[in-house]
């Protein structure tokens, strides 16, 4: 069960990309989505390397049932990534980014969509090279890009090149990140692909590397083979400590999310994702391309973490401020100061053991940050298991939290801790 959030971030998402989704349908004269494109491109996903048809020529042929159906969440974890090489220190020092396997430009669209959010740390456009073996994607992006409002198109610099994946990247030299948003696991199953020579060459770049991806069965080896080389040449991060798939790719599951893509006047369709993907970032293991300190925001996220499965109130009085608001639940009092917060979390410590706490998603808006969040522990006085699913908002003054508040769904398991088969 997923807790349903309405935040300031994911409301703008889903508008923005009902918007841009409304362009796609009326450029593709659609009446709905075609179910017999959709399968195509689902068997396409799935089938490793007994490709029948070659994924130029299904791309060709599904770019508006593509971008319809999976824009959204391509589009939220794209979003995400930015998110997370900012809370690294990285984004700040990125201007130049290559986007391997581009597509109908999703990354660049949740790049503008990013940049709209945050536009006090930007200090210049983006400049984004799309690079696809496919043209019809490629216009397709022309067609959302045109009908976008100037100031939105003023905040990335994009350059668009039509070229089949070899081993080849262009410009790898000048760029600081190299981008394969669900195209990685199709580039090494490619039959043009020279994967000894393309792994030598990321490798050889001094460009921090960034994979999203989905998880297939048969792009299991692939993938596996491919995080072995790159972590033999690159040094792995990551902010959020997710559980992980091969040692190497973080298993990320975000909200599920919805939208609705209007075909015609009188006709729209609701369009449900499961954001679940792979992820790595890869950076550089040479000593070159440093990354800038983390936020301090993104330091109190990992301060919260310690705090509450430590129960340390010394970190509490750090992490906030003395004169600090904590609202636990929407419709309750907030407690007002430090010493109101720690005698409830006083009550806590005597009734939680074994606390786990992780972030899924940390967003930052000036002196605001938001966090997705789940939980466990061990409820004393109740002999059980708790889950919790939530958010939090905070704001922050000088570096503590001087404003907190969050939300949560609260599941209760069946197992007692000395149930032998929990």
């Amino acid at each position: 069960m997923r807790i349903a959030i309405e935040i300031q971030t994911l409301t703008e998402v889903r508008s923005w990309i009902e918007r841009v989704c409304s362009i796609v349908a009326r450029h593709c004269n659609s009446s709905a989505i075609d179910p017999h494109n959709l399968n195509m491109l689902r068997a396409h996903f799935a089938c490793g390397s007994d490709v029948l048809v070659d994924s130029e020529t299904i791309y060709n042929r599904t770019s508006g049932d593509f971008f319809l159906r999976y824009g959204l969440a391509n589009l939220m974890k794209n979003y995400y990534a930015l998110s997370e090489l900012q809370g690294l220190g990285i984004l700040s020092r990125i201007s130049r980014i290559i986007d391997v396997g581009s597509g109908p430009g999703t990354f660049a669209l949740a790049y503008v969509l990013w940049a709209k959010t945050h536009a006090t740390t930007l200090s210049c456009p983006m400049s984004i090279v799309m690079t696809d073996s496919a043209r019809e994607p490629l216009a397709l992006f022309d067609k959302i890009w045109s009908e976008l409002p100037e100031v939105e198109r003023n905040l990335v610099k994009i350059t668009k090149v039509h070229q089949t994946c070899t081993s080849d990247l262009p410009s790898t030299a000048e760029a600081d990140l190299i981008v394969f948003s669900n195209s990685i696991s199709e580039i090494l199953r490619s039959s043009h692909c020279r994967y000894d020579d393309l792994c030598q060459n990321l490798a050889g770049s001094h460009a921090t590397i960034l994979v999203i991806d989905h998880y297939y069965r048969d792009t299991e080896r692939l993938l596996n083979e491919f995080a072995r080389r790159m972590v033999e040449h690159r040094k792995l991060v990551s902010l959020y400590h997710w559980n992980r798939w091969n040692n190497v790719f973080d298993e990320v599951n975000l909200l599920p999310i919805a939208h609705r893509v209007r075909f015609s006047e009188t006709h729209s369709q609701r369009i449900d994702s499961n954001v679940k993907f792979l992820k790595a970032i890869f950076r550089p293991s040479d000593g070159k391309g440093h990354a800038s300190p983390p936020p301090r925001t993104t330091h109190s996220v990992q301060m919260y973490k310690r705090a509450w499965e430590q129960h340390d109130l010394n970190i509490l009085r750090e992490l906030f401020t003395e004169d600090a608001t904590y609202q636990e639940k929407p419709h309750s009092a907030p407690l007002q100061g430090i010493e109101k917060i720690c005698e409830y979390w006083k009550q806590n410590a005597l009734r939680q053991r074994f606390v786990r706490f992780m972030p899924k998603f940390v967003d930052f808006h000036n002196d605001s940050m938001i966090v997705l969040w789940e939980a466990s522990f061990f409820r004393v006085d109740l002999n059980r298991w708790m889950y919790l699913d939530g958010s939090f908002n905070a704001t922050f003054r000088q570096g503590r939290i001087c404003a907190f508040s969050e939300k949560f769904n609260k599941l209760t398991s069946a197992f007692p801790l000395n149930d032998r088969n929990h």
